[in-house]
């Protein structure tokens, strides 16, 4: 069998926002045959294989399993002290699928692509872009294996496609008692009976209550080999960046609409692929540019050179670093001046103005870089409730001297049942109403203002009933009540999706962890 292990593995998250973790077994699958041989004409083979017996025997040791993949959360949603798995090994994948593996009408003019669930996000698209196609969307910074953003929830700015979770039409799932499904809707069938039979897996293909759960599930319904994803021709995008001020950014998403004419910019009031701004919270007033509008448009592709995996670190970290290390031992009232000074000095790095550049996707979003030392949490709102929660967050950054940044991005709404961008509303009402919702994100230096912010966030938004979710890889809210209180009838059909999937009590041990217990979501 293709995999090993090391027994007693200590590890820790990327970003070391969460402590050592120290693991009973951690295994490490490979795409390699018996005799070290690599077959390119059924490259996987191996590494599912590795993956079906590691499973397997967890089970068979009464131990709990789940895959690391990149550790790039922030949140301790991959922790477990029994038997992980390094899944970064597990990257091939199949850009041009054979005839007959997709069912013929769902898939006229439209492409998809096979990949296993420990590529990097990064890598993998540029491997798409290298084929000429692209993913539709993905994170800012993409360091996470597919399954691990999948899983998560992740998400970038494009407004009109939605998180990661939403180009997925297929998974493998391997889940208890050596089972393994192809798990897909009922009512977007893709792949063929040859291709599922191709795989040896069980057709899951009646249940999307089912397929909309596992797909934002963080490795509780099981061990996720591959999916099968829905991905875009190769284009290009025509960035904008303007500094503009806080009341400007308001009233361009007052309402709840999105009014893209406010913002100056040449295109007018052409609908942009990505939207974005970035919120100086110490300079709201008219007149101080306190907010740095990112605004992107899709245009026609032009063939470009190889361009390397990551992109070089800016040194923006470092200026909130230096300043931000002083913070809690400055007398009281030049911590606030201090702040002052460097957040304007952190976005002009981060966010540098841009006039009409044009550049792949896979380069703009191929940031990699680590930043230790910081912290992210990640915000859902309704678009109409945007101005008041602004203003809130704002309020609470400066009265707890937040050393940091407010990132708003507005994408639409997920169907994945616990995607936190999939809109509170919807959540609310238990449907999936295709609109654009918003996301902010907290991005900041780890210090006593920020911890005391971040907290304030929370509290502030309750007590102005502005109904919120979180991203679940990044800083999270580890109260069951709150979530009790976010998902609502969300969470009650996540839990009864996973309870269809996997009917005993020793099935869902299986695949929870101490994270999901403390979440009231593992039973």
């Amino acid at each position: 069998m293709s995999f090993s292990f090391k027994a007693n593995f200590d590890w820790q998250n990327m970003h070391e926002t969460v402590p050592a973790v120290r693991s009973a077994r951690c295994y490490t699958p490979r795409n390699l045959n018996a005799d070290g041989t690599h077959d390119p004409a059924n490259g996987w083979r191996p590494g599912f294989d590795a993956l079906h017996q590691i499973v397997r025997d967890a089970e068979t040791d009464n131990m709990r399993v789940r895959a690391l993949g990149g550790l790039w959360s922030l949140s301790p949603i991959a922790v477990l002290q029994d038997y992980v798995i390094d899944t970064t090994n597990l990257t091939e994948s199949v850009l041009r699928l054979p005839n007959g593996a997709v069912q013929s009408q769902p898939g006229a003019g439209r492409t998809f692509v096979f990949a296993q669930a420990g590529a990097r996000v990064v890598d993998f698209h540029e491997r798409l872009m290298a084929a000429g196609l692209e993913l539709p969307t993905c994170g800012a910074s993409n360091g996470q294996t597919l399954a691990g953003a999948i899983s998560t929830g992740t998400h970038g700015a494009a407004i009109d496609v939605g998180a990661m979770p939403d180009y997925v039409v297929g998974m493998h799932l391997i889940g208890a008692g050596g089972r393994h499904v192809w798990l897909e809707r009922s009512t977007r069938p893709v792949a063929s009976d040859a291709f599922v039979q191709m795989l040896g897996a069980e057709l899951v293909r009646n249940d999307d209550a089912l397929f909309d759960a596992a797909l934002v599930s963080f490795g509780s319904f099981g061990v996720i080999h591959a999916y099968m994803l829905e991905v875009s021709t190769a284009f290009m995008l025509e960035q904008y960046v303007k500094r503009i001020d806080f009341s400007t950014a308001m009233e361009a998403v007052a309402g709840g609409a999105l009014r893209f004419d406010l913002l100056g910019l040449p295109p007018g009031n052409e609908r942009p692929y990505h939207f974005e701004f970035v919120l100086d919270p110490y300079h709201l007033a008219d007149g101080a540019g306190g907010a740095f509008a990112r605004v992107m448009y899709r245009r026609p592709y032009v063939p470009q050179p190889p361009v390397a995996g990551s992109v070089t670190p800016t040194p923006s970290a470092g200026v909130l670093g230096v300043i931000g290390g002083l913070l809690d031992d400055l007398p009281a009232g030049i911590d606030r001046l201090a702040l002052e000074a460097a957040i304007p000095k952190f976005l002009a790095l981060e966010v540098p103005l841009v006039n009409g550049a044009v550049s792949t996707p896979a380069h703009i979003f191929g940031d990699t870089s680590l930043r230790t030392g910081g912290i992210s949490m990640e915000l859902g709102f309704e678009l109409d409730d945007v101005p008041r929660a602004a203003q809130i967050l704002a309020n609470a950054a400066q009265r707890n001297l937040y050393a940091g940044v407010l990132a708003f991005r507005f994408v639409r709404a997920s169907t994945a049942t616990l995607a936190f961008t999939r809109g509170p509303r919807n959540i609310a009402a238990g449907t999936t109403e295709p609109r654009t919702i918003c996301t902010v994100e907290t991005d900041a230096l780890t210090s006593n203002g920020t911890d005391a912010a971040m907290n304030a966030f929370w509290q502030d938004l309750d007590a102005a009933n502005v109904p919120y979710t979180l991203h679940w890889g990044q800083k999270l809210r580890q109260d069951p009540a709150w979530v009790r209180k976010a998902y609502g009838p969300a969470l009650d059909a996540w839990v009864a999706a996973r309870r269809r999937f996997l009917p005993t009590a020793q099935a869902r041990r299986l695949f929870s962890s101490d994270f999901l217990d403390a979440l009231g979501m593992s039973s």
